[in-house]
C-alpha cells in the first residue's frame, strides 16, 4: 500500500529538517506496529516504561526517592505546578519546549515536551488521517480553535508545508459557514480534521441547503469533543463521507483512533495507561523523556474494551470516552452528577442533535439543538432535572446559541457559579 505520494513524502521530511521532528520515521514504526499482536505491543511499552522509570529514579528531583511504580500516587496537575522544576529529566540531551493546554477544564496547565514526544503527536494524528483515507502531502483542512491551530509565522509555515488550510472554529454564523463551504469545494482536501462540534455546525449549515458535493474529500476526522452518534450522522449526510473519531491528551502520551470498523485504538506503545475503577485515565508518556509524568491523571472518564477487533491492530480498544472528571454538576444540596448521566439519555433521542446545560447557584439550564419545533416534548427532560439535581429554578431552551469557551471548542457542560461566562456563538 501507498502511504504518500514523492512530493508529499518531501514536505514532510523537509518538516522534520526544519523542525529537528522525526515524524515520518515514527509514522514508519506506527504503521509497522499496529499489526503486531497485543502481546508483542505490550513487551514493547513495558520495555520503555522500565526505561523511563530508571530516567526518572535517577535524574529528576521528584521521583528520586521512590521505589515502585504501581505504588506511586496519582499525579495531578497542581503536583506538576507545585514541583515543575522537579520533573526535568537533567540527563535529557534534547531541548525542552514548553507547551501550555487549552485550560478548557481550569486554568491553563504548563509541561515542557520533546522533539520526540512532538513527532509521536503527529505521527498518531497522520495514522488516524490514514484510516480515512489521506495520504502523506494530501491537502487538508484543520477546522479548530487554539488548541489545535497555532498563530505565528513558523506556524503558517508548518501548515504550509504540511498542505493545510485553516477554518477557525469561532465564530461561526452563516457567512462564515457560507465562506467555509466554498472554500472547501476549492480547496480539493481529502480529509477535515478538526473540533466535533465546529463540523457539526458546518454540517447543519450544509444539510438545511441544496445538496453540496466534496468530490475530493475522502473522509472526516473528529477530535477534541465527544462525537455523539446524531452528530457523527449530520456530518455524514452533509459530506458524504464517513467520520472517524480521534481522541487524545498530549501532556499523557495518549493517541487513539478510530480504524475502518468502527472501533477506537489506544496507541500502547506511546503510552503506559491504567483505568482506575471510577474510570479515570492514568498514563505515563513514553515518548517524552524531558519531563518525566508518571502516573498522571488525564482528568478524562473512559471504558476500555477486551474484544479483539476485524481490522486485525493489535492496540487495545477504547469502548467509549465518557466525559471529563471536571465535569459535575453540583446543587444547592452538593450532590453530584456527572454531565454524561446526560449524554447518555439524549444520545437516545434522534432529536436532540446538539445539546448544553449551564448551571450556577440558583439554575440549572438545558439548551437544546433541534428540528422538533413543540417544546412541550422537552418536557420529560425538564422533570428528569428536577429529579436529579436540587435547584431552585429550571429552564428549558430550544436552539439558542451556544456558549463556547475562549479556544472555540464546545463544551457539554457550563459552570457559571465562579466563572467569567464564556462568549456566544
Amino acid at each position: 500500500m501507498s502511504y504518500f505520494s514523492p512530493a508529499g513524502r518531501i514536505r514532510f521530511l523537509l518538516i522534520d529538517l526544519l523542525r529537528g521532528t522525526s515524524i515520518v520515521k515514527v509514522l514508519n514504526e506506527l504503521r509497522r506496529q499496529q499489526y503486531l499482536p497485543a502481546d508483542e505491543l505490550a513487551a514493547i511499552q513495558q520495555k520503555k516504561l522500565a526505561s523511563i522509570v530508571e530516567q526518572a529514579k535517577h535524574f529528576t528531583p521528584f521521583y528520586s526517592s521512590f521505589e515502585d511504580y504501581h505504588q506511586l500516587p496519582v499525579l495531578s496537575k497542581d503536583h506538576i505546578t507545585a514541583n515543575f522544576d522537579g520533573f526535568i529529566n537533567r540527563s535529557c540531551k534534547e531541548k525542552l519546549a514548553r507547551k501550555t493546554t487549552g485550560g478548557s477544564t481550569a486554568s491553563p496547565f504548563e509541561y515542557y515536551t520533546t522533539k520526540t514526544s512532538q513527532s509521536y503527536l503527529w505521527a498518531g494524528i497522520l495514522l488516524s488521517w490514514e484510516t480515512a483515507g489521506y495520504k502523506l502531502g494530501d491537502k487538508v483542512v484543520f477546522f479548530a480553535g487554539t488548541s489545535l491551530v497555532k498563530a505565528g509565522w513558523k506556524y503558517k509555515l508548518f501548515y504550509k508545508l504540511m498542505n493545510a488550510a485553516v477554518f477557525y472554529a469561532s465564530p461561526l454564523n452563516n457567512q462564515v459557514l457560507d465562506d467555509y463551504t466554498f472554500k472547501l469545494n476549492r480547496s480539493k482536501a481529502t480529509v477535515m480534521y478538526g473540533y466535533a462540534n465546529a463540523i457539526a455546525a458546518l454540517a447543519e449549515y450544509l444539510n438545511q441547503r441544496p445538496a453540496l458535493k466534496f468530490p475530493h474529500l475522502r473522509g472526516i476526522v473528529t477530535t477534541a469533543e465527544v462525537l455523539t452518534p446524531v452528530v457523527r450522522a449530520s456530518i455524514e449526510k452533509a459530506f458524504g463521507v464517513r467520520v472517524y473519531d480521534q481522541y487524545g491528551c498530549n501532556e499523557a502520551g495518549i493517541s487513539a483512533f478510530e480504524c475502518e470498523f468502527g472501533k477506537m485504538h489506544l496507541i500502547n506503545t506511546r503510552a503506559a495507561y491504567e483505568v482506575m475503577d471510577n474510570g479515570a485515565l492514568i498514563s505515563t508518556d513514553l515518548s517524552n523523556e524531558g519531563f518525566i509524568m508518571l502516573r498522571y491523571n488525564t482528568n478524562d472518564l473512559v471504558q476500555m474494551s477486551d474484544e479483539s477487533c476485524p481490522c486485525k491492530r493489535g492496540f487495545p480498544l477504547i469502548k467509549s470516552v465518557v466525559g471529563r472528571q471536571a465535569d459535575i454538576v453540583i446543587d444547592k444540596k452538593n450532590n453530584i452528577l456527572h454531565a454524561s448521566f446526560f449524554g447518555i439519555i439524549f444520545s437516545k433521542d434522534t432529536s436532540i442533535k446538539r445539546y448544553q446545560l449551564q448551571y450556577d447557584h440558583d439554575m440549572l439550564v438545558l439548551n437544546i439543538h433541534t428540528e422538533q419545533e413543540d417544546p412541550a416534548y422537552y418536557n420529560k427532560y425538564l422533570e428528569l432535572l428536577r429529579k436529579n439535581a436540587s435547584f431552585n429554578q429550571y429552564q428549558i431552551k430550544l436552539n439558542e446559541p451556544f456558549v463556547v469557551i475562549k479556544n472555540g471548542k464546545h463544551k457539554e457542560l457550563i459552570d457559571n457559579r465562579t466563572q467569567t461566562v464564556p462568549h456566544i456563538q
